[in-house]
């Protein structure tokens, strides 16, 4: 070895070791493995890699594997492979050839030597390592090192092509070089797997790879053989050597797959070996690996296996072999091989579910769909016990969306094997019911986190599949669900009761009126059902009681028309308020249903008042449960036929919003701000839901009714002063907080979404004077904003009364606001623009003549800052402001000598900011924005040429790429297409171009 060739210094790392003879690195080898510190492994390893790259690493490599140490042998191979990837292009084509036969020759050797697969199978991975720099000259490589190991010795290449066929070569050889093979003929297919096979610098590579697809089959047909023929015997280790040609066939079939998927004479043969695999399933030692890949194929890869293969496989399956193993699952025993078989049936049954069906009278689809239904009625609770249950429950969902799509556009009576799928789809429903089962609290409580959320994913996954066979199965499984849920409540089977309520809520969704008979729903709310489940039995499971909750508000639709069960339900609903649990979902329930039978429940207002009275002085309720039920009654409230008959309702309401407004101020006394700020929030949130409750929920644009005046004297006008009352107080004491402020908005918004007076609709001075007292520091002040931007457009209707004198202080406060924020808050700046935008629509006076032409100017000058901004918000509100502003050019407007002199002020700089933006200064994703405004001004200003032609050639343009030609071209197409879509192309295009080829993608 050539000493100078390793040096003994590093850099700046340690000092390394220098070797002087092959003996010095075999024994670093062996340091390296006996315990150094890491220090010494990390010297070590860095001076074995320096001679490994050595010039003399070739002659090392070959040296090492000479020596006894299985270490120092693994090491020589190893450094083969460095050599190979680091240095082979050093190589010329004679020293290749001489490298490959060091390297086989070594294989042959080691692949004859006991407990020497370490370094067997490293040297298999160097083989591979030396095919893909030298493929070329190894095109038959797995013949090759077969035919070399079958003579025992190194075989010049050139000559394979003149040895006999490969299945005669591996007649000859004995367990372990079998085993070599496989190893050299799996690491292959493997490592070629893993390569990009869409990179044409590799297309030769696996063209080449490809030569050796018959040695391949030749030799898997070997190692099954051996396992499954007479030869087994004389084949001490054919089991092991049938497991590598399992590997070998997997990594074959996944690499075909990826590299030859559309070349029949590669995928063809690798299909031949899939028979064996069938064959293998009866040999307990290698059933579970050929498990694995049958279900790998019929997952990933279904086209390798043959007609005749799935025929044996079936055959297989529904075997007593196969019955063993379900009957065993069936008992609850879920070890890895019998789960394995469960998926192997189910991925079988998925791949052949058209022939099953077609063939479903045959004595064999009868036994293997017998075999589907009981991997649905195993030992234990699906999830925590039964781990198959859900896998089969996926299988049926399929089974069910296979027989749905079947009936697209096709007559169901021209589907032979429809009612057998029927048939099958309603006994798996009845099957997957025991399933659906909850556990007893505690044994629930005692599962792990994964499960429970398991759990809950299987029972919405068979929710999916009921609601899917319902398109298939019709009414008829609606009514036998309520039986199911009569018998199961007669028995007072409580979670079958559950599960029957489940199912029904699942149903929901395609239970529409008219498609179901009423009596039979009405079987089950006339039942004992409410009244049972409303006795404090501590017997009756919380998921039940939960079940029947959910079930009152999805069939509300039945009590609109069914109303005499009403109180009933509604009674049961109010009673499980009591129970934390359930008081958010009853109270949902209760706000569903008290809307949707608003008019039928007028005559139980007192008793839900009452009950809601009970119900807050005896628990502290979360507020959103607060929130529904007293919007609930407020809706029942609206329905009532006159308003005079609303006030005493309604004064109720307001007195439960007022004691958390009362208690607000005593906890805020005490010192407890939180617990203060809580029940003020909750005053205004509730109060909220009730105006928006109280609203009609039918708009009559026909036979609108007539304006009243009732709400705004006597005991209406009480109404309203209590409503301003509370949430004037609430704002005082906790103005600063932004949840207070938005919610107090709500409420304020609420009554100006209605069209005729009501309890809600406040005098516009009230909402005006509120605005008015935020200030530049007020929290979700852009809240406030939008709060006076809806009462412009509450007003801005021809038949709605005129409101000029709060518009024009609204308009006074926001010019404030902006003078004292600018455009540093986009929420603000955005709200401002979008009122200044809707006093466009009635108020035109009140923008424009807003104290001073100054403040207009300064107002207008505004918008166009945001128009030239970054923050996106505020630039779509002034582009759209804009878009409405230069379209005001008719000579009958009677501000239209205002609109023409603010635009001879104004219009070049607005030009000026449309065309920089569009010049490059817009992001791609703001052009059609910023194309509006440009629309609407070469339609319809008369003087547009003269101002975007300025802009166009000004020296602020940002963009240098284009050039006075492409200027007059752009602004030549923007003015003839007159405002019409296709300008936002033109737009984008000519930013393009701005911007330059970098940006140029498709949109």
């Amino acid at each position: 070895m050539a000493r100078e060739d390793i040096e003994a210094s590093s850099g700046d790392g340690p000092t390394l070791y220098s070797p002087s003879s092959v003996a010095e690195v075999a024994d670093l080898v062996k340091r390296l493995y006996s315990g150094q510190s890491p220090a010494e492994i990390s010297r070590i390893e860095a001076s074995l890699q320096k001679i490994q790259r050595s010039q003399d690493g070739w002659q090392l490599a070959d040296a090492l594997l000479g020596y006894e140490d299985s270490q120092v042998q693994f090491f020589g191979a190893l450094t083969f492979t460095v050599k190979l990837n680091s240095d082979w292009q050093s190589l010329d084509d004679e020293n290749a050839g001489l490298v490959l036969q060091k390297i086989v020759s070594w294989l042959v050797h080691f692949a004859l030597q006991s407990n020497s697969t370490m370094v067997t199978k490293k040297l298999t991975m160097t083989l591979v390592t030396y095919f893909l720099r030298f493929s070329q000259h190894w095109k038959d490589c797995v013949k090759h090192v077969i035919a070399s190991l079958e003579r025992g010795q190194w075989i010049p290449s050139e000559v394979v092509v003149h040895l006999p066929e490969t299945r005669h070569l591996l007649s000859s050889l004995d367990g372990k070089q079998l085993l070599g093979a496989l190893w050299f003929s799996a690491a292959l297919a493997e490592t070629l797997g893993r390569t990009n096979t869409n990179n044409l610098k590799n297309q030769k590579l696996h063209e080449r790879a490809s030569l050796n697809i018959d040695a391949v089959v030749a030799l898997n047909e070997r190692a099954f053989s051996l396992a499954t023929g007479e030869e087994a015997q004389r084949a001490g280790n054919a089991d092991l050597i049938a497991v590598e040609g399992i590997e070998n066939l997997q990594s074959w079939i996944f690499y075909a797959q990826r590299a030859f998927s559309d070349s029949p004479a590669i995928t063809n043969p690798l299909k031949i070996c899939m028979k064996y695999t069938v064959q293998l399933l009866q040999y307990e030692d290698l059933s579970e690996m050929t498990l694995e890949l049958l279900i790998e194929v019929l997952s990933n890869y279904p086209a390798f296996l043959r007609e005749e293969d799935l025929q044996l496989l079936h055959s297989a399956l529904t075997s007593e072999w196969g019955y063993d193993k379900l009957q065993s699952l069936k008992n609850g025993d879920y070890d890895e091989l019998l789960t394995k078989f469960a998926r192997l049936l189910l991925s079988f049954a998925d791949n052949a579910l058209p022939q099953l069906l077609e063939s479903a009278q045959d004595n064999q689809s009868q036994k293997t769909f017998y075999m589907l239904h009981a991997l649905l009625t195993c030992e234990g609770y699906a999830v925590a016990e039964d781990y198959i249950c859900p896998e089969a429950l996926e299988f049926w969902i399929s089974f069910v969306e296979f027989a749905v799509d079947s009936m697209f556009g096709i007559e169901p009576t021209k589907i032979p094997w429809i009612s057998d799928a029927k048939q099958h789809i309603a006994q798996a429903i009845e099957e997957l019911w025991l399933k659906l089962r909850f556990p007893p609290q505690e044994e629930f409580d005692s599962w792990e986190s994964d499960n429970k959320r398991a759990f809950s994913d299987f029972r919405k996954d068979a929710a999916d599949m009921l609601q899917s066979s319902y398109r298939l199965i019709g009414a008829s499984m609606f009514e036998r669900t309520i039986n199911a849920a009569l018998f199961a409540l007669e028995q007072r089977s409580w979670p079958d009761v559950e599960v029957a309520i489940f199912s029904l809520n699942a149903l929901s969704e395609n239970v529409v009126e008219g498609d179901y008979d009423d009596n039979i729903i009405a079987r089950l709310y006339g039942s004992s059902l409410f009244s049972s489940l409303s006795e404090m039995d501590a017997s009756i499971p919380k998921k039940t009681r939960q079940s029947v909750i959910v079930l009152i508000g999805e069939f509300s639709h039945f009590l609109e028309r069914r109303t005499e069960f009403l109180p009933a339900a509604l009674q049961f609903l109010f009673k499980q308020l009591e129970t934390p649990v359930f008081a958010s979902t009853a109270s949902r329930s209760i706000s569903t249903l008290c809307e949707r039978c608003r008019g039928s429940l007028t005559s139980e207002i007192d008793s839900f008042l009452l009950h809601y009275d009970t119900f807050v002085s005896n628990y502290d309720p979360e507020t959103s449960v607060k929130e529904r039920v007293l919007g609930a009654i407020a809706a029942i409230v609206q329905a009532l036929p006159q308003d005079d008959l609303k006030i005493e309702p309604i004064s109720r309401l307001l007195g439960f919003v007022q004691t958390d407004t009362a208690l607000c101020q005593t906890k805020l006394r005490q010192g407890q701000l939180e617990e203060g700020k809580n029940s003020g929030l909750a005053a205004l949130q509730c109060l909220a839901n009730i105006a928006k409750k109280l609203q009609d929920p039918v708009i009559d644009l026909v036979s609108p009714k007539e304006p009243t005046k009732f709400w705004n004297s006597g005991l209406g006008a009480e109404i309203q002063a209590t409503v301003i009352r509370i949430v004037e107080n609430v704002v005082a004491v906790l103005g600063d907080e932004g949840d207070i402020i938005e919610a107090a908005c709500s409420v304020l918004r609420a009554g100006l979404m209605e069209t005729t007076p009501g309890p809600f609709v406040l005098p516009s001075s009230i909402i005006t004077n509120f605005v008015l007292r935020s200030t530049a520091g007020t929290p979700r002040l852009g809240q406030i904003i939008t709060t006076a931007s809806v009462l412009i457009s509450s007003h801005s209707a021809d038949s709605s009364s005129r409101i000029d004198e709060d518009a024009s202080r609204l308009l006074s406060h926001v010019y404030n606001l902006i003078q004292s924020l600018g455009d540093h808050d986009p929420e603000v700046s955005q709200t401002c623009i979008d009122f200044m935008a809707k006093l466009l629509r009635r108020y035109t006076n009140v923008l424009l003549d807003s104290n001073s032409e100054a403040a207009v100017g300064n107002l207008l000058t505004f918008t166009l800052k945001c128009l030239d901004g970054r923050d996106w918000l505020p630039k779509r509100s002034a582009a759209s402001f804009w878009s409405s502003f230069v379209l005001r050019v008719d000579p009958q407007d009677p501000f239209h000598p205002t609109f023409t002199a603010i635009m001879s002020s104004l219009g070049p700089d607005l030009a000026h900011v449309l065309i920089t933006n569009i010049g490059g200064k817009a992001a791609r994703s703001e052009l059609d924005i910023i194309a509006e405004p440009l629309k609407k001004m070469a339609f319809k200003q008369a003087r547009s040429k003269a101002w975007l032609e300025a802009a166009l050639f000004s020296e602020g343009f940002p963009s240098t790429k284009v050039n006075s030609a492409e200027k007059r071209a752009f602004l030549q197409r923007v003015l003839t297409f007159r405002g019409s879509k296709s300008t936002n192309q033109v737009v984008k295009d000519f930013w393009l171009s701005c911007m330059g080829s970098d940006f140029a993608y498709t949109s």
